[in-house]
């Protein structure tokens, strides 16, 4: 089977979870034995040192009419574990802001890359005389170009919305731009036009990353899609979240997260890790942040607070960033800041050093951090929404086979009582948070492989899949 996929992400382009799950995605269906290809913007990737391994070259160069004018697309080719990278290249889809940084940009590029994305499927098919199966995309910007190759070649699509947006674009904006003519009566959805729901209704089968998301979604969102909407929920690469593969593997986890700390300037302690995409809306950090003052001021009482050690990676949102500068200024031995995103590399270290994981999100449709730091046996602090709770194995519920701790969400005091009394349990009793660690490595082995999800999207492939039935309860997910 080939399948041809599209996505604004795809290693080493990475901004959150999308970048890490369509990588794997493609990487383990390749593995199975199914040929794949796949579709991104080039965001100037084929210049960047780090996308040496793909080894680009110059494989094709031909016009697509992009608005009211034409635009010479270069496609360079490049190939990652077996799976044929495309990247399409022109000034607008060159620019390395994955999403923006203006949304005029965001929108140039879902129009430039839907526009490109025919001309290349058109020259596979007819010179290698290989049609695809499937055009599997993922999220709202690959929606335009979904449509576009199911008009044309009639090949079934497949969305994966990964979170929804609830986004929309103007009709007036698209005119604006010169995109007027890919608007038409069966495209409009109120005074906006909506990509994502677009994208939904358009798509042959529809699905999300896990159980609990869709569900929680239903009635809001994805009730409107009812007949062909389903999950599959991601996986984590544990060849590659393995602590054989971190620079210190032959020492204990102590020694470990002590080099680490000395190496950023702190003493050693209980270490704390947030790492992701600086999000006001879904990530949290603003709620953890509340519960690390109540925690370091005093108003919680942790007999431990002097020796906690709260390390936070990422960037996005600069009214959270100052927030973290700050809080890093007031408690300089508590608090650390990178004051950036960190390499893949980079946080499978930090992974292997620390005590907890913590994923304060407000919602989350999978949860793809808790999961690597599972497979890296560090324990999630984390939401009980969305994916999360499908995934963790609370130690309230689950007691000595459980692999974290879930609390509620958007409330700074119940997760800072959750730091306090994992600290708590970090410092008392030390060997049952490493069986907790192991009990994480174990549970993402045996239920949330990239293997195993692979199955699954072949039967949405093949039209085989089990659908979700509003009306009906089972005692587990299918």
């Amino acid at each position: 089977m080939l399948v041809a996929k599209a996505s604004f992400e795809f290693l080493p382009v990475k901004i959150g979870g999308l970048g890490e799950a369509v990588t794997s995605i493609a990487t383990y269906l390749q593995r199975s034995g199914d040929d794949v290809w796949m579709f991104m913007p080039s965001h100037g990737i084929q210049h960047m040192p780090e996308a040496y391994p793909l080894r680009f070259r110059k494989f094709l160069t031909y016009e697509a009419r992009v608005g009211s004018s034409w635009q010479t697309i270069d496609v360079w080719e490049g190939w990652r574990d077996g799976v044929r990278v495309f990247a399409l290249s022109d000034p607008v889809m060159d620019n390395p802001h994955v999403y923006g940084p203006t949304d005029e940009d965001v929108v140039d590029k879902i129009f430039h890359f839907a526009a490109a994305v025919p001309g290349l499927m058109n020259y596979l098919i007819a010179h290698e005389g290989r049609k695809p199966k499937v055009f599997h995309i993922h999220d709202w910007h690959t929606t335009l170009a979904g449509a576009l190759i199911k008009k044309y070649f009639r090949i079934p699509i497949v969305l994966t919305i990964n979170r929804i947006c609830y986004g929309s674009t103007t009709i007036r904006k698209m005119y604006e731009m010169g995109y007027g003519e890919f608007v038409d009566g069966r495209w409009l959805y109120g005074e906006g036009f909506d990509l994502e729901k677009f994208g939904a209704y358009n798509s042959d089968f529809l699905t999300t990353v896990s159980y609990s998301y869709l569900h929680e979604e239903w009635d809001k969102y994805f009730h409107l899609f009812d007949g062909k909407v389903t999950y599959v929920w991601n996986g984590a690469d544990t060849e590659y979240w393995n602590l054989d593969n971190i620079k210190w593997n032959t020492k204990p986890r102590e020694e470990r997260r002590r080099i680490i700390l000395e190496d950023i300037g702190m003493k050693d302690g209980i270490m704390y890790l947030f790492v992701g995409r600086f999000d006001r809306a879904q990530k949290g950090l603003d709620i953890l942040a509340d519960a690390i003052r109540m925690v370091l001021d005093g108003s919680k009482d942790s007999p431990n607070k002097a020796e906690m050690r709260f390390i936070i990676g990422g960037d996005g949102d600069p009214g959270l960033k100052e927030l973290v500068y700050n809080l890093s200024s007031q408690y300089p031995d508590n608090v650390y800041y990178f004051g950036r995103f960190l390499a893949r590399d980079e946080v499978r270290e930090l992974y292997g050093a620390s005590d907890f994981v913590v994923v304060p999100s407000k919602f989350e449709p999978f949860g793809l951090v808790a999961l690597e730091a599972m497979a890296m046996e560090a324990v999630p602090i984390a939401s009980r929404v969305g994916g999360l709770k499908d995934i963790i194995l609370d130690i309230v519920s689950y007691g000595d086979r459980g692999t974290g701790k879930l609390v509620p969400p958007s409330d700074p005091g119940a997760l800072a009582d959750a730091i306090i009394s994992m600290g708590n349990l970090a410092v008392s009793t030390p060997k049952f948070l490493r069986l907790i660690g192991r009990n994480g490595r174990e549970h993402v082995v045996s239920h949330f492989t990239w293997d195993k999800a692979i199955k699954r999207y072949k039967r949405i492939y093949n039209d085989m899949f089990a659908t979700y039935l509003p009306f009906i309860k089972y005692r587990r997910p299918l």
